[in-house]
């Protein structure tokens, strides 16, 4: 059986600018290591999250958002209710 936590992304990039190119990745919080194979082709490592912490996070956004939505309804009541008066 493989060992998923041994899988590892590894992206080959061609430039540095732009929403993927080298300087992005580097910049993410998944960044590993980097190997420069000639001027305009690097490897960039990303380490993979555990699936355990995707479905955490998954599940504190989910209630972060609804906790912004009665935030915001509430909101909405009390400033018809005090434009009333």
């Amino acid at each position: 059986m493989e060992n998923v936590r041994n899988h590892v992304d590894v992206k080959l990039l061609t430039k540095w600018d732009g929403r993927y190119g080298a300087e992005a990745m580097i910049v993410k919080p998944a960044f590993h290591s980097r190997s420069v194979f000639a001027e305009n082709l690097i490897a960039v490592e990303l380490r993979k999250r555990d699936e355990v912490q995707q479905v955490d996070l998954h599940r504190y956004t989910r209630h972060i958002e609804s906790l912004l939505v009665r935030i915001s309804t509430m909101s909405i009541r009390y400033h018809t209710v005090s434009r009333q008066m």
